[in-house]
């Protein structure tokens, strides 16, 4: 027992070794010193940040601003941003404290990753007149290297990582933009030049036309509409050109949805010995879909009356677009007992 226990006790005095080795040979006599904690933003309130900026190895910059109650992407037309993200990276920025000094003076910046001109991310905050900047390097011995833009040590914390830091557009905007309540979603319909296939739901199941539509690939068509998503902007709709090039663009389709006014079956169906009626929706929403010029993995879209166009993938509308009514409308096989695996013992 004392054996396991003193091999355990050695590797972690190793560990131990080797950190503070990496450490002074990093950052020179004083690294590895634990100072006083202390905040990093100390003094800086949240709600008076108006302006981030990340910045990465690469040379990509994104900058996200404070826009009335919510937040924006300046670089993408002010497409909304995901606020709540945002909020959630300024909370934990504001909480960061330097738990261990990694290295004083400017001599190891360049190789810790937190010089001018050598980091892993450059991030700034802007608080009225006040511009306060972060060099964010890379992860050693379980802390990740950072310094404050107007010091010449560097620190290490253990609450922050560069993946956190995303300088790709698409990581920050706002989801909900084309999103659909299915709950709510009753009619659907795709219209691709001279073909025109509309599906309502009818006391609980899909229908197009008169015939049924088998659950599972109809759930599969509501599932792709209520998860559609944009991957970046193209522009602002008060923009012609923008406008013109989904209308103008290849393989047009439009998309209607008609939303009920309540969850879809809420009202607990037809009467006893009546058929049940197709709900009459209160909202239309109008999606119009173009190929995307240069990205055939991609669609450009943009909902009537909304204020951007957006690129998504275009495999979360495929389903819709290549929709086969033949195909759509074929039974699905029934479960084969042969594929499933054997139940252990049952044959015992």
């Amino acid at each position: 027992m004392m054996t396991w226990l003193n091999r355990i006790l050695g590797v972690v005095l190793l560990g131990q070794a080797l950190l503070f080795g990496l450490l002074f040979a990093l950052g020179g006599r004083d690294a590895g010193e634990r100072p006083p904690e202390r905040a990093l933003f100390a003094g800086l309130a949240q709600k008076d940040v108006t302006r981030l900026t990340l910045e990465g190895e690469d040379g990509a910059r994104l900058e996200l601003a404070r826009e009335g109650p919510g937040w924006v992407l300046p670089g993408q037309s002010g497409y909304p941003a995901d606020g709540a993200k945002i909020e959630r990276l300024l909370g934990q920025l504001l909480e960061l404290r330097a738990r261990l000094l990694v290295a004083r003076g400017a001599g190891h910046q360049a190789d810790l990753e937190v010089a001018p001109g050598r980091f892993r991310r450059k991030l700034t905050l802007r608080a009225g007149e006040r511009s306060l900047e972060l060099f964010v390097g890379g992860r050693r011995a379980g802390f990740t290297q950072v310094r404050l833009g107007q010091e010449v040590d560097t620190y290490g914390v253990d609450a922050l990582d560069e993946w956190q830091l995303p300088t790709a557009p698409m990581d920050w905007l706002d989801k909900g933009g084309l999103a659909v309540p299915r709950e709510r979603l009753v009619r659907l319909e795709v219209a691709r030049g001279e073909r025109v296939l509309r599906l309502a739901r009818v006391g609980g199941e899909w229908r197009l036309g008169e015939e049924r539509v088998p659950a599972r690939k109809a759930e599969e068509l509501v599932d792709q509409i209520a998860r559609l998503e944009p991957v970046d902007v193209l522009g602002r709709l008060d923009d012609p050109a923008v406008r013109a090039r989904v209308d103008q663009g290849r393989e047009p389709a439009i998309i209607r949805l008609g939303l009920a006014a309540a969850p879809a079956g809420a009202d607990g169906g037809a009467p006893d010995g009546q058929a049940a009626a197709e709900p009459v929706p209160v909202e239309e929403r109008v999606l119009r879909v173009a190929a995307h010029p240069d990205k055939t993995t991609q669609a450009l879209v943009y909902q009537e009356g909304a204020r951007f166009a957006v690129v998504v993938d275009r495999w979360r509308l495929e389903r819709l677009l290549d929709l086969d009514p033949v195909e759509l409308l074929k039974p699905e096989p029934p479960p084969d007992p042969a594929a499933e695996p054997p139940i252990p013992g049952l044959d015992e």
